[in-house]
């Protein structure tokens, strides 16, 4: 009983280790799988777009001035309108009517690589496309831009553009503020103040009153002077009426 129980026991231990050293070697492969899957999630298409919210053809943004519209093959072998007449930084957009047409820049039948749909590479081969496809292309130049449909360029299927340079912007002219010019203010000329000239105060002179001079009276003693009499006041008489 006791040897099967040791035995249970080194049996136990054994499938842990062996347990233990396979989940180790797993992780390693496991984390390598969930990498590459990681990866695999990852690689998606990549869609370039401009400012604009459009397809950027070979990673040139389109500008950020007019579309216009072009249709291809609407009606027959013509792209209406054929000529159309824009400005540097415009777009042209055209829009496949029918099937089996290109946009190819050159003279008639002749590819000269400036631009050509679906994606302006390979502008020889001449790629045409179907009805709903759309190429867009931006003038970035001034200049006469001949093209032409590689399938049907035989039978007059060409058109042109004219671009136009930017009428530049006139830069107003600053006006020149005049600038006041503060004028002096006249210091005040002190006036010296006449100091006035101390007029002496003359002290009116005290003319001494004549002290009676007493006349000596024989006998020694001095005669007084006789005081004046005064002098009597007449009386109104009384008027008598008749």
């Amino acid at each position: 009983m006791k040897r099967s129980s040791g035995v249970a026991r080194i049996a136990f231990s054994l499938a842990a280790t062996f347990a233990a050293v396979f989940s180790s070697q797993a992780r390693p492969g496991d984390m390598r799988m969930s990498a590459t899957q990681q990866k695999q999630n990852s690689a998606h298409v990549i869609h370039i777009v401009d400012q604009n919210g459009r397809p950027a053809v070979s990673g040139v943004p389109s500008g950020g001035g007019q579309i216009v519209d072009v249709a291809v093959g609407q009606g027959g072998f013509v792209f209406v309108p054929d000529t159309v007449n824009i400005s540097a930084g415009d777009t042209v957009r055209w829009t496949w009517a029918s099937s089996g047409h290109s946009v190819t820049s050159g003279s008639p039948c002749t590819a000269d690589g400036q631009f050509c749909s679906p994606d302006d590479t390979n502008c020889a081969a001449g790629t045409l496309n179907n009805t709903g496809f759309i190429y867009e292309h931006t003038f970035a130049e001034a200049g006469a831009f001949s093209y032409f449909c590689a399938s049907h360029c035989g039978f007059g299927m060409t058109g042109v553009v004219n671009v136009s340079a930017p009428t530049p912007t006139p830069t107003p002219t600053p006006t020149a503020t005049p600038t006041a010019t503060a004028t002096p203010s006249a210091t005040p000329t002190v006036s010296p103040t006449a100091t006035p000239t101390a007029t002496p105060t003359t002290t009116p002179s005290v003319t001494p009153s004549p002290t009676p001079t007493a006349t000596p009276t024989p006998g020694g003693r001095p005669r007084p002077t006789p005081r004046p009499r005064p002098t009597p006041h007449l009386r109104p008489q009384a008027i008598t009426s008749r």
